[in-house]
């Protein structure tokens, strides 16, 4: 007989369906004050509360990892591939950049370099110079262990 019967609750004596949460009850008590208490945080905030200023900044302004920025590239259309790195990181220096962005910047060059290897292992040519077979699945073993 399995544990739980299709259509019948574990726990029939709990929440109803429907039921709000405490979150959205709270939400939907604060709503008609919202303004207020927004135009109160604010005025206490320019008052020199310190508390009020950090809800304000935190809360009010987006944060600075998520803003957008411009940088100048150059035309990589015309470079080769294996420039094309020096050339981004040259365009690169003396930029203010923010720990998410220099994090994307690793990753971005880190599949770069995965990309390299992957295509000059398929460049790789399979040679044997060995007439003795148990000597030639040797080296063809180690071979395909660099390329995984």
């Amino acid at each position: 007989m399995p544990k739980y019967r299709k259509g019948v609750s574990g726990n029939p004596s709990g929440r109803p369906k429907g039921a709000l949460n405490k979150h959205t009850q709270l939400a939907q008590l604060m709503e008609e004050h919202a303004e207020a208490l927004v135009s109160k945080t604010i005025e206490l905030a320019l008052s020199g509360d310190t508390i009020a200023l950090r809800l304000c900044i935190e809360r009010l302004i987006p944060k600075i990892t998520d803003r957008i920025t411009t940088v100048v590239m150059p035309d990589l259309s015309v470079i080769k591939t294996s420039k094309i790195v020096p050339k981004l990181l040259q365009s690169l220096a003396g930029q203010e950049l923010s720990i998410p962005e220099l994090k994307s910047l690793m990753d971005l060059l880190n599949e770069h370099d995965s990309e390299i290897e992957v295509k000059n292992k398929k460049n790789e040519k399979l040679e044997l110079n060995t007439k003795d077979s148990i000597e030639a699945a040797r080296i063809y073993q180690q071979i395909m262990m660099r390329r995984i």
